[in-house]
């Protein structure tokens, strides 16, 4: 695995026919995600990807609390932080074990690689939110005055000011 970000970038994002987590072709990037800028059309992007979030199941590996949240991103800005991490575990304790070999304590230290923190109340649509999860700290993303967050019993709305961090997606 690569400690390097990939910038995925996506076709059609009005009807996707592959999984949010898929794309056609990807390229390194050599500069980190905070000195990208979110797609003209990201509010499209990101309604598209909110409706077909809304059909997916909570599944480690696949489409959890950070590859949701993740996949928000790319949909917004074409770079994906989970990229080098789907598929390729099961388990919360696997996905932690993944990360910390690539030098990341857990998926909150990981989003600080590529995102600045900003104070909770300065959260607008579309930044990430770190919200209390049934097994730690959980990723959510952020939408006016809530907070979508995924836990394996599903979507989940939580109050932005009951978040612990956020960070800005630019």
């Amino acid at each position: 695995m690569s400690k390097s970000p990939t910038r995925q970038r996506r076709g059609n994002w009005s009807s996707p026919t592959k999984a949010w987590g898929e794309t056609a072709h990807s390229t390194e990037i050599t500069e980190r995600s905070r000195n990208s800028a979110r797609c003209v059309d990201w509010k499209a992007r990101l309604i598209t990807y909110l409706a077909w979030s809304a059909a997916q199941s909570f599944d480690y590996g696949r489409f959890d609390c950070a590859l949701f949240t993740f996949g928000a991103v790319n949909a917004m800005t074409g770079i994906d932080p989970g990229a080098p991490y789907r598929g390729k575990y099961t388990t919360l304790r696997e996905g932690v074990a993944l990360l910390r070999n690539d030098g990341f304590r857990d998926h909150i230290a990981l989003t600080t690689l590529y995102f600045d923190e900003i104070p909770v109340a300065f959260a607008q649509a579309g930044d990430i939110a770190v919200v209390a999860g049934d097994d730690g700290p959980a990723l959510g993303l952020v939408q006016g005055e809530y907070i979508y967050a995924l836990a394996p019993s599903g979507m989940k709305l939580v109050p932005l000011l009951s978040a612990d961090l956020a960070f800005r997606v630019t």
